[in-house]
């Protein structure tokens, strides 16, 4: 059962990042801006599907507290960059 839970999870994630995905994509054939933060965490989304999908003995109930972890992460390494190419 827990299993199949993780399962559940593992696919909302893979949603959420699909349709960043796809934003980023409409974003860029309409040339219209996107904001790096965006990017940063869908780039981490994906690799967080990709490391859960093939390594499977892993808990996939680790990824409630590892996707909203990696998604303030990500803005933070974003302002951080900024802040340092702006000196």
């Amino acid at each position: 059962m827990i299993n199949i839970i993780g399962w559940i999870i593992w696919t909302i994630l893979l949603l959420i990042t699909l349709s960043f995905s796809y934003g980023i994509i409409r974003s860029l054939l309409s040339k219209k801006s996107f904001t790096y933060a965006i990017l940063a965490q869908t780039i981490i989304f994906w690799l967080v599907l990709f490391i859960f999908y093939f390594y499977p003995t892993w808990n996939k109930l680790h990824i409630v507290w590892l996707a909203p972890v990696l998604f303030f992460l990500s803005l933070f390494v974003i302002i951080n960059y900024f802040i340092n190419k702006s000196k």
